[in-house]
């Protein structure tokens, strides 16, 4: 009896959604080895999002904020690279 082993190697994408007046907005960023390196720079974003904007509310990954054109939320999400997280 033979074995047969197969590897399969899962990327992970970082995108991030914007959602205001319009449509959401998504942008893939990024691929990463791990979800931990893509879960990584996904805070790392978000936390320097936060700079210079009037923030109403924010998480790990995540912010509203308020601008001279409206309210905008702007998320990061890390998905494995088979998982298209846009509205079909």
């Amino acid at each position: 009896m033979r074995c047969r082993y197969a590897l399969l190697l899962v990327l992970w994408i970082l995108w991030s959604e914007l959602l205001g007046d319009g449509k959401p907005e998504w942008n893939s960023i990024d691929t990463f080895n791990t979800q931990a390196a893509c879960t990584e720079e996904s805070q790392q974003r978000a936390s320097r999002a936060k700079q210079n904007r009037k923030v109403l509310n924010s998480g790990p990954t995540h912010l509203t904020y308020k601008s001279v054109d409206g309210t905008y939320m702007l998320s990061y999400i890390c998905v494995p690279d088979t998982v298209d997280p846009r509205p079909k």
